[in-house]
């Protein structure tokens, strides 16, 4: 599952090595030495920060992707708080997805089966809105929040994630404005 994170870093950091290998080749003496091997130290954070940030990227998309389809496809909304969002699954079963802030991940319950679906994640909120009210003038993009889980009509998510990268925090993606409307709540 993690084999293309590792081919991807391994091409970026290619390049770096090769120079670094040639910095030792060309020149040994004088100031020359130490501005390419630093110039090489430099290519290979460059190049390593880019893979960190691919597969940060990579895990957030895939994680999103899957909450939107679940989300959308979800019967109803049986509760929900700022971390934690239980729903009643197309199948009928409960589904929660929940954030561990100990673990700092994001993680996805159905039946038995439980599985971490976003690593790294330093902070997640739910926030749920209801269905726009009719008549009451008011524009079509407007959602109020929802008063109850039977009202509930769109889910917003938001999270910011993080890796260390050379012992620093690094990296960060934030998933800003992610909104998913539930199509078969039957909310008022």
């Amino acid at each position: 599952a993690d084999v293309i994170p590792k081919i991807v870093a391994e091409r970026l950091l290619q390049p770096a090595i090769q120079l670094g290998t040639g910095v030792t080749l060309v020149a040994r003496e004088g100031p020359l030495p130490q501005l390419l091997a630093s110039l090489a130290l430099h290519a290979g954070r460059s190049f390593a920060s880019i893979a960190n940030y691919s597969d940060l990227d990579r895990h957030s998309r895939v994680a999103l992707d899957r909450m939107s389809q679940e989300i959308r496809q979800a019967q109803s909304v049986k509760s929900y708080s700022a971390t934690e969002l239980v729903l009643v699954a197309d199948d009928g079963n409960d589904l929660t997805f929940l954030y561990d802030k100990a673990g700092k991940q994001l993680i996805r319950v159905k039946g038995d089966s439980k599985e971490a679906l976003l690593p790294g994640c330093d902070s997640l909120k739910f926030e749920l809105f209801q269905r726009n009210p009719l008549g009451g003038g008011e524009r079509y993009d407007v959602f109020h929040p929802a008063k109850t889980a039977a009202t509930v009509k769109l889910v917003q998510l938001t999270w910011v994630c993080s890796r260390t990268l050379f012992g620093q925090r690094a990296n960060t993606e934030v998933v800003q404005s992610s909104k998913i409307v539930i199509r078969k709540q039957q909310g008022t």
